[in-house]
């Protein structure tokens, strides 16, 4: 099966660089890189399949946790041990993927989603 395309909302884009800017700040540019390389994982296996088992629907949206690709993300045999986000997405109607929001798994993801 084809891959669908992914695409980052303005508001996903931000929130990767500001979660990018503090995993280089408090764990190293190291981690940082395998952190970026998780979320791009993820948008893939999303992409690859936007209704996997390990997703689930939020109101029109679908919302995937980071920890569910984590080994397929590995980097020199290095993974992320304890990743801290979700992956909030829309399916177009075209199939395309939309990248919505990338939250914090403490943050009161309902109301998030309400609020896109």
């Amino acid at each position: 099966m084809a891959s669908a395309h992914f695409q980052l909302s303005a508001h996903a884009q931000r929130d990767l660089f500001k979660i990018l800017a503090h995993s280089r700040r408090c764990f190293g540019e190291k981690s940082a890189t395998r952190y970026n390389h998780l979320f791009f994982t993820a948008f893939e296996t999303i992409a690859d399949d936007p209704r996997l088992l390990s997703s689930r629907e939020l109101l029109d949206m679908r919302i995937y946790h980071l920890r569910h690709c984590r080994k397929k993300a590995a980097m020199n045999g290095l993974i992320v041990k304890t990743p801290r986000h979700f992956v909030l997405y829309r399916i177009k109607d075209s199939g395309e993927i939309e990248i919505l929001r990338l939250l914090h798994d403490e943050m009161d993801i309902d109301q998030q989603a309400k609020e896109i």
